[in-house]
C-alpha cells in the first residue's frame, strides 16, 4: 500500500456496494490501496451514515478480508441539499480539496468521479483541470459491472441488514473479479462538461456568459471554434444591442436566411425588438419586458400606419434634437394636412402644436383617426394605458412590480397577446407564422449548440 495515495470522493446512492458489487468508492480502495480515504457526504448521505455507517464499515471489511489499513475521514456537509448546482459544488469541493492538500504534502490524490450526482463529479473534473499540477491530481473513473443491475436512488435505503449481507457476499473479492477502474483523459471530458455548460447557458439566452465558458476551453486547451466564437457574438449582440446591422455584419447569408426568416428588411429592426420582449417574458424578466414597452409603443404604431393604412408618416418626418416632428416644409402635402386634422380634433381646444414631438399617444390618434379596425385600435388603447400605468409605476417608485401589475386588469401575458395580434397585422402574418419567427432565437440557439458540440 503507498503511503502517499490519497483518495477523494462524493458518497452516492450506489455506494457502498450495488448487487453484491463493489461501488466506486470500494472498487478504487481495492484496486489502489490508498493510505486514506476523505469521503464528503450530502444532507442525504449524512443522514444514511447515521442511520447504519455502512460506507466506512465496507472499507473496514475491505481492510480485514485484504489486511489494509485504508484510513476513513468524514466530511460533513448536512447544510448542503442541492446536490445537483454545479456552480455550488465546485466552492465546496474545491475548498475541500485544498484542505487535503495541504494535510497530506506531497500525496498523489486519486478523485472518483463515478460517485454522487452528476453535477459533483462535474465539479471535481473542473477542479482537476483548474488547479496547478503540483496537487498531483488524478481523475479515476469506474465502469460498471457487466451485466449488473442499475441502481436506483431507492437502492440505498433498503435494510441496513440487506446493504450488510451485500457487503458480506461482495463478489468483486474473487480472485478473478476484473479491475474496472481507468483514469480519464482529463482534457476531453472538461472540454464535454464545458460544452454541455455552454449550451445550457444558450438554452438560458444567457449569451455573455456560454462567450466566458467558451474562453475558458481555449485557456485549459488551446482549441476553440471561430465559428462558435462568431454565433456567440452574433447572438449577444443581438439581445443585448439590438442592432440588426451589427448582426449582418457578423452571419453569413445563409446564418442570415436561418436566423431572420422571411421578414421584411425595413421591419426588421421591429422584429428583433419584438424577439427581445418575448425573451424577456419568458425569462420571467418581468421589470425588463415592462419597460420595453415604451420603445415598442412609439415604433409599432409607425409601422402600423406605414404597412396596414398605407400611410407613411415617416416622409414629413425631421427629427430634431427632442424627438421627431412634423416638418414644416412638407405642410402643403395631402399627408401632413390630413395628418394635422386628425391631431387637431383629438386635442381639444387649442389643436395639436406640430413643433411638439411625435409620442405614443399622438401616434395612436393617427391610427384612430386614418380608420383602423377596432379592435387593432383597441389594443393600442390597452397597450398605451399599460405602459402608461404600469411603467410609471415601476420608473417612479420604490416598490414590488407585481404591485405595479396588479393596478391594471392586464397581465404581462396579455399585454404580450394585445402585441402579437398587431405584429401579426403589421408583418402580414398569420399566427402560426409568427409564432414560427418568434422561434428565431430558439432556431438560431440549436444551431449554435450544434457548432459547439462538433468544436474540438
Amino acid at each position: 500500500m503507498s503511503n502517499n495515495l490519497i483518495l477523494f470522493s462524493a458518497v452516492g446512492h450506489s455506494d457502498p456496494v450495488s448487487n453484491k458489487h463493489d461501488g466506486a468508492i470500494l472498487h478504487i480502495c481495492r484496486h489502489y490501496k490508498p493510505s486514506k480515504v476523505y469521503l464528503i457526504y450530502s444532507k442525504e448521505m449524512c443522514e444514511i451514515r447515521d442511520s447504519d455507517n455502512r460506507f466506512e464499515a465496507a472499507i473496514d471489511d475491505l481492510n480485514k478480508r485484504e489486511c489494509l489499513d485504508i484510513k476513513c475521514e468524514a466530511i460533513l456537509k448536512p447544510e448542503l441539499e442541492n446536490v445537483h448546482r454545479f456552480d455550488d459544488l465546485v466552492d465546496i469541493m474545491k475548498g475541500e480539496l485544498e484542505k487535503i492538500h495541504t494535510a497530506n504534502s506531497g500525496s498523489e490524490i486519486l478523485l472518483n468521479v463515478s460517485s454522487g450526482t452528476p453535477a459533483m463529479k462535474g465539479a471535481f473534473i473542473l477542479i482537476a483541470n483548474l488547479l496547478p499540477a503540483s496537487y498531483k491530481l488524478k481523475v479515476i473513473q469506474v465502469s460498471a459491472p457487466e451485466r449488473a443491475w442499475k441502481s436506483k436512488e431507492s437502492d440505498n435505503k433498503e435494510l441496513s441488514k440487506k446493504i450488510f449481507e451485500d457487503i458480506k457476499n461482495n463478489s468483486d473479492f474473487a480472485q478473478d473479479s476484473p479491475d474496472r477502474t481507468y483514469v480519464e483523459s482529463m482534457s476531453n471530458i472538461y472540454s464535454e462538461i464545458v460544452k454541455k455548460d455552454i449550451c445550457a447557458h444558450v438554452d438560458a439566452y444567457d449569451y455573455p456568459a456560454a462567450i466566458r465558458q467558451l474562453e475558458e476551453i481555449y485557456d485549459h486547451n488551446g482549441k476553440i471554434s471561430d465559428n462558435v466564437e462568431k454565433l456567440l457574438d452574433a447572438a449577444n449582440v443581438r439581445l443585448n444591442e439590438c442592432d440588426t446591422s451589427k448582426i449582418l455584419n457578423l452571419l453569413s447569408a445563409d446564418e442570415i436566411s436561418r436566423v431572420f426568416g422571411k421578414i421584411n428588411p425595413d421591419l426588421r429592426d421591429l422584429g428583433e425588438y419584438s424577439l427581445w420582449m418575448n425573451i424577456k417574458l419568458k425569462s420571467n424578466q418581468i421589470t425588463d419586458f415592462i419597460r420595453g414597452l415604451t420603445p415598442i409603443c412609439y415604433e409599432l404604431p409607425i409601422k402600423y400606419l406605414k404597412y396596414v393604412l398605407k400611410k407613411d408618416i415617416l416622409t414629413i418626418r425631421w427629427q430634431g434634437n427632442n424627438g421627431d416632428v412634423f416638418n414644416y416644409k412638407k405642410e402643403n402635402t395631402i399627408l401632413y394636412k390630413e395628418c394635422m386634422d386628425i391631431l387637431n380634433q383629438a386635442f381639444p381646444p387649442y389643436g395639436y402644436d406640430n413643433k411638439r414631438p411625435w409620442s405614443s399617444e399622438s401616434l395612436i390618434e393617427l391610427v384612430r383617426g386614418f380608420g383602423a379596425d377596432q379592435s387593432d385600435i383597441a389594443d393600442f388603447d390597452d397597450l398605451r394605458k399599460y405602459e402608461q400605468i404600469v411603467r410609471n409605476k415601476i420608473a417612479h417608485t420604490i416598490g414590488n412590480t407585481q404591485t405595479a401589475i396588479s393596478s391594471v386588469n392586464l397581465t404581462p401575458s396579455d399585454v404580450w397577446k394585445k402585441l402579437c395580434r398587431l405584429l401579426c397585422r403589421v408583418f402580414n402574418m398569420d399566427k402560426q407564422e409568427l409564432k414560427d419567427y418568434l422561434e428565431s432565437y430558439d432556431k438560431m440557439n440549436e444551431i449554435i449548440k450544434s457548432e459547439v458540440m462538433k468544436a474540438v
